[in-house]
């Protein structure tokens, strides 16, 4: 049986509207989700590490947005987006994210390995869910200016809210993925499936 194939016309972005959606991180994935969701008409902040050892904070700061450290914009966001890479997020989620996550927020994965393998343990009072677009982040972005965008999967790992699927779904259409096509995996079938792929390439 085929996955349903979710596009623009069945998300409504509403879910997050008037939200705060901060990603962390702002490196290969991380600028250019979060450029494409500020054009969406998301309100986006980045979340960084000390500004005199990451770059990542003067680079979000020139193209305009608020930038906070970790511990922060967690305290901030209503959705906190992890684009940091695989390695570096348990101890930045153990040390800066997990005791500042509001109640109810939604904490989202671009890969399911740390979430998965249990490297990272969320809270049981917020909603876990995963949006990954199957392309480096330079073509995600490239894509949505040409008016486009890259197929992409979301999951739902963790629902406390009730509507975790329509807010993953928001952050896919934001970031141009529906324009094309999104897809329904779990986070399990999405890790597996990323580790075999990258065996094989």
């Amino acid at each position: 049986m085929l996955n349903q194939v979710y596009r623009d016309i069945d998300v409504n972005m509403d879910v997050l509207k008037d939200k705060v959606v901060a990603v962390m991180g702002y490196g290969i994935q991380g600028r250019p989700q979060a450029l494409n969701m500020r054009d969406s008409g998301f309100k986006v902040i980045v979340g960084a590490g000390p500004r005199d050892r990451f770059s990542d904070w003067n680079k979000a700061e020139m193209d305009g947005f608020e930038v906070y450290d970790f511990a922060e914009a967690t305290k901030r966001a209503d959705v906190v987006h992890m684009l940091l890479a695989d390695p570096a997020q348990p101890p930045i989620y153990r040390e800066f994210i997990h005791k500042n996550l509001k109640p109810n927020s939604t904490l989202s994965f671009c890969h399911g390995f740390n979430v998965l393998y249990g490297a990272i343990l969320p809270p049981k009072n917020v909603n876990v869910v995963l949006f990954v677009p199957n392309s480096p982040g330079h073509l995600v972005r490239e894509k949505f200016l040409e008016g486009s965008g890259i197929y992409g999967a979301i999951a739902v790992d963790q629902d406390v809210t009730g509507d975790a699927k329509e807010i993953v779904l928001a952050i896919a259409k934001a970031v141009g993925s529906t324009r094309v096509g999104t897809v329904e995996v779990n986070f399990q079938t999405e890790t597996e499936g990323d580790n075999f792929e990258e065996q094989v390439l």
